[in-house]
């Protein structure tokens, strides 16, 4: 998982920060190309946090997913219980293969 998001901030840092630093020509309001990069510290800080915020709550979905999704019928133990014992007392045995 650190792997996969240290694969995503440095993404982040290479495409999405130079690409939000175009400069424009004030006169005319048209791009000139990129601009020398000009993201702080800051800036890259915060684009880090916002990616742990997001990670932290897609692995909260993912929890009460799966907490609502595992639940059990209220008879599963007795169903299993017998059979288990059905499958005991078989008069017959199955056999895999040859």
């Amino acid at each position: 998982m650190k792997k996969t998001l240290v694969t995503l901030v440095l993404i982040l840092n290479m495409v999405a920060v130079p690409a939000a630093a175009v400069a424009l020509d004030t006169a005319s309001g048209e791009a000139q190309g990129p601009a020398p990069h000009k993201a702080t510290l800051i800036d890259i800080e915060d684009c880090n946090r916002q990616i742990l915020l997001k990670e932290i709550e897609l692995e909260r979905y993912s929890i009460n997913f799966r907490k609502k999704n595992n639940v059990q019928g209220r008879y599963r133990g007795w169903r299993y219980f017998i059979s288990q014992e059905a499958n005991a007392r078989s008069p017959v045995p199955v056999f895999c293969g040859n």
